[in-house]
């Protein structure tokens, strides 16, 4: 794979990453996931006005974003390498798609 082509796997990666934890997490149409989420887990009896930890995972971009990186992070790596590499290299990619995901977020307006 070429150099420009590599980096274009990257990129469309991370924009991945950004837009599927944006839906899930704040999108309309991720309500009803987030609704049924909220309804199957709801707060523990001690924290009644909060979430469960399900609950806030569907919630929050930054810990969601993680979640949707890693299989991201997989295609990518075995798009660029194989075998044990492409696994090493899908660990860092998780984590890295999912801090620029964060990075991206602060960028967008409230809604």
């Amino acid at each position: 794979m070429s150099t420009a082509a590599a980096v274009g796997v990257l990129a469309l990666g991370l924009l991945v990453t950004a837009r599927l934890t944006r839906v899930i997490t704040d999108d309309r149409i991720g309500l009803p996931l987030r609704q049924r989420v909220v309804v199957r887990f709801p707060a523990p009896p001690d924290d009644p006005g909060g979430f469960s930890l399900l609950a806030y995972l569907v919630h929050c971009r930054w810990c969601m974003s993680l979640w949707v990186a890693i299989p991201a992070a997989l295609v990518v790596a075995f798009l660029l390498q194989d075998g044990w590499t492409a696994l090493a290299l899908a660990g860092a990619l998780s984590c890295a798609f999912s801090y620029l995901t964060g990075l991206l977020v602060a960028l967008e307006p409230e809604d």
